[in-house]
């Protein structure tokens, strides 16, 4: 029982000393090093765009589905159709009644599938990005124009600019990757 305590008194020490040394290092911080860390909360308005383009964003993943499905479809049957042919290829019989021309038509028709159909996905994605990106675009400018002046005085010629574009052609890749 006393080691238990023992412990016990040793974690909060601990804890203590660490939240000691932790609200100390924040108050040493100026308000430009304090910097809050991004959370996913964070992402929950720009989520918000992605409801009105529900549609395109849905096509878009069925039809990445669509490639996956095919992609495993072409590499399980074209594995069974090699196999298939090295066995048939050991005997006499196998070679003359085995039907290659049915599996080696259907490793065609998916590999076309899947070809299809992911540059299907690859063109409604990014029109649904795209779309999503000039929303966000127009959402900031709506949001940025009302500001005062005098404000934004302070940042250099062409900051703004550079901060709007960097942080949109950020939002670009949320989607597609």
């Amino acid at each position: 029982k006393n080691k238990n305590k023992k412990q016990k008194k040793q974690k909060k020490y601990i804890n203590k000393n660490i939240s000691e040394t932790q609200s100390k290092n924040r108050q040493k911080q100026t308000p430009e090093q304090h910097v809050k860390e991004p959370t996913m909360r964070d992402l929950l308005p720009f989520l918000r765009l992605y409801r009105q383009h529900w549609g395109l964003l849905g096509i878009g993943l069925l039809l990445s589905l669509f490639t996956l499905w095919a992609g495993i479809g072409l590499l399980s049957l074209s594995g069974w159709f090699l196999s298939a042919a090295a066995i048939a290829g050991l005997s006499r019989l196998g070679r003359q009644s085995f039907n290659y021309l049915l599996p080696a038509g259907a490793v065609r028709f998916l590999s076309i599938i899947r070809t299809a159909s992911r540059w299907a996905d690859r063109v409604v994605t990014h029109d649904a990005t795209f779309r999503l990106l000039t929303r966000l675009r127009i959402l900031f400018w709506e949001r940025l124009s009302p500001l005062p002046a005098a404000g934004l005085q302070r940042l250099r010629q062409g900051d703004l600019l550079n901060r709007l574009v960097a942080d949109i052609d950020a939002m670009d890749h949320v989607y597609l990757r």
